[in-house]
């Protein structure tokens, strides 16, 4: 089966096309496991994305596909839209996030850092970082690695009411020991104490 990262950007590709794709087509491409998550990410792209040329009614069709029509809720989730954007577009790329993290660090022109740098983009792809949170600078350089805008992306994080921190994010899911472990070494990670420039890039604001 192939990876819901590369089927959602197929699916973003084609709509952009104008193609009229069907999410069930795109849905029967990954296994049962991804196929629910997959599902709610093509339906809040499909409320944010640019709308191509198609009439009225096939519109409605679209927005009435069983699929989505049942995840229709995901778009007024917290948190914006980057665990749907950005993993699509950095596999449209063909980018890894430790590729990314060196282009994005590049870009930036800092001198060290580069594993905390990937590190920050994939906690912006698992929405453990508040949008609002992120420097311009850092969407600008990171939009240009992915082929798209900082504004684009600045307002992907911004949809919703805005981001959650990473406690906020799990309060109401079951916790399992993988998820702790995580958290603790994410506040492990960004110690105060040892505050820098990479942080202030990510956490500063914009």
């Amino acid at each position: 089966m192939t990876s819901s990262e590369t089927v959602l950007s197929q699916y973003i590709d084609d709509w952009n096309a104008g193609r009229r794709p069907r999410a069930e087509d795109y849905l029967a491409r990954v296994d049962a496991v991804q196929r629910d998550e997959l599902a709610q990410q093509i339906a809040t792209y499909v409320s944010w994305a640019p709308t191509p040329e198609y009439s009225p009614e096939i519109l409605h069709e679209i927005r009435c596909e069983p699929a989505l029509a049942q995840l229709r809720e995901a778009t007024a989730r917290e948190g914006g839209l980057w665990s749907v954007v950005l993993p699509a577009l950095r596999a449209r790329a063909g980018l890894g996030l430790t590729e990314l993290g060196q282009r994005v660090h590049g870009a930036l022109g800092l001198s060290s850092g580069e594993d905390k740098t990937a590190r920050y983009l994939e906690d912006m792809e698992r929405d453990r970082l508040d949008p609002r949170g992120v420097s311009q600078r850092v969407l600008d350089a990171l939009a240009a690695a992915l082929g798209t805008s900082g504004r684009d992306l600045a307002e992907a994080g911004d949809l919703g009411s805005g981001g959650r921190p990473a406690m906020a994010l799990y309060r109401d899911a079951p916790m399992d020991l993988d998820v702790l472990h995580e958290l603790a070494g994410a506040a492990h990670e960004r110690d105060p104490g040892d505050h820098d420039e990479i942080d202030e890039l990510f956490r500063g604001g914009r």
